[in-house]
């Protein structure tokens, strides 16, 4: 979509359907629900939750809250200047997406008394757009077309921008023209603006789960083996204290020296050896987590949101690919990498109620962060900070050769002072000692093992933490409400600019119009507490009625970068309309279809023809919530209003078009006459 070159023609006297579809873009992370009406809500509440949703484009809601407050005295008890604020937006949810014609016997009895609210006397910015109201709509000074354009310009930011939003293709008169040709040049002002291609897909990222330490498998030594390695020890001490108080009654001190340089001996072989066994065994382990050949269907793909992990570890480490490397080449090498990944957040989340999508974060982080060690060259880099040293090895050698040469001395000496009781006692240190040894061996492993993986476990922590703050940080610039409903409403204008360009049409020949807006192929989807579905992509339906019958543009939207993809163009004759209708499902709107006389269908699946690609809201809706969004999402799509003009078209054919003409008209006249002084 291009802007349009050169000045914008006036464009078509319109009138029909107004429902935009508004992206909420409420955090879902806030306790702030700005479409929630509370139980025992008084009239001031429903009153400002209406406004929300008209501002949120969900007319039809924001009418029924508004008229509901009004009628439980709301207007009645409030000041003059906030009476004209409260007419103004009843005005505005009143006639939003309709003309006068459009409007019931009681809704035009409320429009009535909401024009009627303006103070000529008063000066404030509300009044002044009550005012302007009546003008747009043909009552009293009639085509005063410089009037309008006088208190257009003079009107405050936030009456101005509320007009223009919802009235400017609704009027009667040259006054509609000026004010859609003011619509289109915003609408391309703004379809793109506040970083709208950056901040979007913010909207539809879920609530981030916070880091979480990943569990660390607890001591595995038993009381029994431990108990056993003890009592081990305590036998063993016994030959020592024979054989080395024998072997020093012979031998004198020397022998002492001897004894004692071979027990200092034993004790730095055995710490240095515990540590060289230690890194061989963690390498052995760690060469396991890297190994290629892994199989990626393991079990923690048994539950849904294992797999929901696993398929997040394919798409992240698929996308953050090291410069250089091959990807199918990366997946390969990290085979390994993305199953002790994906089995570390699954055994860390699985027993939350948190969805697979609130660790996406999660996966990114891990995923860049093999990147980056790939990068760096420490990909693997255990194995330097675990492989032994040279001087390490030398001196577990220095030191078992140092025990063994001085424990032989120290048994010689003693067998040969005592033979027999010293060759009894050797034995049985030999047995008992062997048997500590191997005790307190793998007691010293599992420790070691043990405070490794807790480092191990801390340090990711650590590094999760620093990234889910910086994820918390960027969601920040999710778009609000009105800058979600905003976009999508400058889709909507530019859209029909492009159609009425095309086929050639002038303001007048264009009696009214409406959209239906349903998800597109591969959406995601998200949506605030009694909101609608906001999806990222929309197929969107303009129907464009005129003199000579229906002009249908089809046309998808990529709403994450605001770019539209007309698909079909559709001309047919009133009378070829056959029949419309929705199907619907506990009372709320499933499908719009209209069947021409050829028998061709206009078959619009509002709730989407295709699952999700993401369903991003916390927890799933139960069935009556659901149907409740369902409805709320009916009114954004326009479904309704759409239904409503092409009944009568069915029914009255090519009549219809004068018979709207005559209700209009008549309808303007009452207006006058009941607000005449």
């Amino acid at each position: 979509m291009t802007d349009p070159p050169g000045p914008i023609p006036p464009t078509a006297n319109v009138a029909g359907d107004r429902a935009t579809v508004g992206v909420q873009a409420q955090n879902l992370h806030g306790d702030v629900t700005i479409y929630q009406v509370p139980p025992g809500a008084t009239p001031r509440k429903k009153y400002e939750i209406g406004v929300n949703h008209l501002q949120g484009r969900m007319p039809d809601t924001a009418r029924r809250l508004i008229t509901d407050a009004i009628e439980n005295g709301f207007l009645d008890n409030e000041d003059e200047h906030l009476s004209s604020e409260i007419g103004f937006h009843w005005a505005l949810a009143i006639l939003s997406g309709r003309t006068l014609r459009q409007l019931s016997d009681e809704e035009f009895d409320h429009l009535q008394v909401a024009l009627g609210t303006a103070n000529p006397h008063s000066a404030d910015r509300w009044t002044e757009g009550l005012q302007l109201i009546g003008l747009l709509l043909g009552v009293g000074q009639k085509n005063d077309f410089d009037l309008v354009d006088e208190k257009f310009e003079k009107l405050d930011d936030e009456p101005h921008d509320k007009i223009l939003t919802h009235l400017e293709l609704v009027l009667e008169s040259q006054n509609q023209d000026r004010m859609w040709e003011r619509s289109v040049r915003r609408a391309h002002e703004e379809r793109l603006s506040s970083d709208r291609t950056e901040r979007v897909g913010l909207f539809f990222e879920p609530v981030p789960a916070p880091a979480r330490m990943m569990p660390v498998e607890p001591l595995g030594t038993t009381f029994p083996e431990y108990l056993g390695t003890v009592a081990s020890t305590l036998v063993a001490l016994l030959p020592v204290w024979h054989l080395g108080g024998t072997a020093v009654q012979a031998g004198g001190s020397r022998t002492g020296l001897a004894l004692f340089l071979t027990v200092l001996a034993g004790v730095c072989c055995a710490r240095k050896g515990a540590e060289l066994r230690f890194g061989k065994q963690r390498i052995r382990q760690k060469d396991l987590e890297f190994d290629t050949t892994r199989n990626l269907t393991g079990h923690a793909t048994e539950t849904g949101f294992a797999r929901g992990v696993e398929r997040l570890a394919d798409k992240y480490f698929a996308r953050y690919v090291p410069r250089g490397l091959d990807r199918d080449l990366w997946l390969k090498l990290t085979t390994g990498v993305r199953c002790r990944t994906r089995d570390n957040i699954a055994e860390t989340y699985r027993e939350t109620a948190i969805r697979h999508d609130q660790i996406a974060w999660l996966m990114r982080a891990r995923a860049s962060a093999a990147e980056r060690q790939w990068e760096t060259r420490t990909f693997q880099q255990y194995r330097q900070q675990l492989s032994p040293t040279g001087s390490a090895v030398l001196w577990f050698f220095l030191t078992s050769a140092g025990a063994v040469i001085g424990g032989l001395h120290v048994v010689t000496e003693a067998i040969r002072s005592r033979p027999m009781d010293s060759t009894w006692m050797t034995l049985l240190l030999l047995g008992a000692g062997l048997f500590a040894v191997r005790g307190w061996a793998q007691i010293d492993l599992e420790r070691r093992r043990f405070a490794a993986d807790t480092q191990e476990a801390r340090h990711l922590l650590s590094a999760d933490t620093e990234a889910y703050l910086r994820w918390k940080e960027k969601l920040k610039r999710r778009p609000d409400d009105r800058e979600m409903a905003d976009w999508l409403d400058c889709d909507r204008k530019i859209l029909m600019y492009e159609a009425t360009e095309h086929y050639k049409m002038l303001p007048g020949e264009t009696i009214a119009h409406a959209f239906i807006e349903a998800p597109g192929e591969h959406y995601k989807r998200n949506r605030v507490p009694d909101g609608p579905w906001r999806y990222s992509r929309y197929h969107i339906i303009l129907f464009l009625l005129t003199e000579d019958g229906v002009r249908q543009v089809d046309a998808d939207l990529d709403f994450k970068k605001g770019i539209l993809d007309i698909r079909q163009r559709m001309s047919y004759r009133f009378d070829a309309v056959s029949s419309v209708k929705a199907t619907q499902k506990n009372r709320i709107p499933q499908k719009f279809v209209l069947t021409l006389v050829n028998g061709t269908p206009v078959d619009v699946p509002v709730r989407g023809q295709f699952p999700p690609e993401q369903d991003l809201r916390n927890v799933p809706d139960p069935p009556a919530e659901e149907d409740a969004a369902s409805g709320v999402s009916s009114d954004a799509a326009g479904l309704r209003r759409t239904l409503h003009i092409f009944e009568g078209v069915a029914a009255e054919g090519k009549e219809w078009v004068e018979n709207e003409r005559k209700r209009g008209t008549t309808r303007v006249a009452a207006l006058t006459e009941r607000l005449a002084p």
